[in-house]
Formats: C-alpha cells, sequence, structure tokens
C-alpha cells in the first residue's frame, strides 16, 4: 500500500486541494486572507472535506504539501503543522511559491484578490489590504518603486480579481511593463503542479 501526498493551497477565503490529479476549490469560513482565523472551526470544516474526499483514509496515512509565500511567519507555519499533525497527516512540507513559479530578474509576481494585493519578487513580498478598490493605485505605486532598483519589464497575474482590458492597459502603459495573466488565474500556482 502506497501513501497518497494530498497539496493544499490556502486562498482569499477558502482553500484549493491537489488529490489525485483532481483540483478542488472549498471557499470556507474559516479562512481569510490566505490564513486560519479559528483553528477549531477549520479543523472542523477540513474534517468534512477529508472524509466527502476520501483523503487520509488508508492504513497508511496520506502527505501533505502546503504552498506557502514568505508572508508567514515561522510560528503560523508550526501551529499550521501541528493541526496536519492533528488531523493524523504522516508528513506535512512546505512548498514556497517561487520553487513552483520560477521568477527571472526581470519578473515579478502579483497575487491579487478582492481584499489583497500581494506581489512577489526574489524572496521579497509585498502583501497590502485592499480598501475601496485600490487594486490599480496599489499594484502601479509598487511596480514602479521596484523598477527604481530593478529592471522590471514583465509581471504575472493570478487570484481571483477580475481582470478587465482597461485595468491591464492601464498598468502596462504606467508602468511600462508587459502584464501576463494566467489562464484560471484563480488556481495558480497549485494548478501548476499537476
Amino acid at each position: 500500500m502506497k501513501r497518497n501526498t494530498i497539496t493544499l493551497q490556502f486562498i482569499e477565503n477558502g482553500l484549493i486541494i491537489l488529490h489525485k490529479k483532481e483540483l478542488i476549490k472549498y471557499k470556507i469560513k474559516s479562512v481569510n486572507n490566505y490564513q486560519i482565523i479559528n483553528k477549531e472551526m477549520f479543523i472542523n470544516e477540513i474534517n468534512k472535506i477529508i472524509q466527502t474526499k476520501k483523503i487520509n483514509n488508508n492504513f497508511l496515512t496520506d502527505n501533505i504539501n502546503i504552498i506557502i509565500d514568505n508572508c508567514y511567519t515561522n510560528l503560523y507555519l508550526l501551529n499550521l503543522k501541528e493541526i496536519f499533525k492533528d488531523l493524523s497527516f504522516n508528513k506535512i512540507e512546505f512548498i514556497n511559491i517561487e520553487d513552483i513559479i520560477k521568477l527571472k530578474d526581470n519578473e515579478i509576481l502579483a497575487d491579487i484578490s478582492t481584499s489583497n494585493v500581494k506581489i512577489i519578487y526574489h524572496n521579497q513580498i509585498i502583501d497590502n489590504k485592499i480598501y475601496y478598490s485600490k487594486h490599480k493605485q496599489i499594484l502601479i505605486m509598487h511596480i514602479k518603486n521596484l523598477k527604481k532598483n530593478h529592471n522590471i519589464e514583465y509581471i504575472y497575474l493570478y487570484g481571483n480579481y477580475h481582470y478587465t482590458p482597461k485595468f491591464i492597459e492601464e498598468l502596462e502603459t504606467s508602468c511600462n511593463i508587459k502584464v501576463y495573466i494566467y489562464t484560471q488565474p484563480e488556481l495558480i500556482p497549485i494548478k501548476l503542479l499537476i
């Protein structure tokens, strides 16, 4: 009997699970802004998912990979490991998003959700909570600041934000940068592991 490995990615208000080459997106109340906000509620919600999808029900318990970025503190990661140990997972490993999406020196990655903009550039994370739909202004400001010290030419966008052609055009014009959006941007980076 062989252990299964599942992969989990936290999103703005839930998580995405990769199990047996199937991606499943869940909106759950215990996750907000990419983090667990209520441990007991999370354990109850994830247990329901585990039972429904028959995850971790073999004699040999499953392994789990959790996609992270540098926004998570060491203390939060330790707590996350403890939660999944309590859920009886065998081996718990973290995968940094930059190990999945290899960025060149002239590229940045931006995760844009309805309430957050997170910019990733070589182990640097700029994370902003967004109020009053100022996504574009915040993104432009940070890109221009990065361009002062780095030769940034490309930005790759993902997340659950609704990208309009006008948004992309203004971003390219204001920052003199080429913008790319992933297909199914709300499923990146976990989709790249399939």
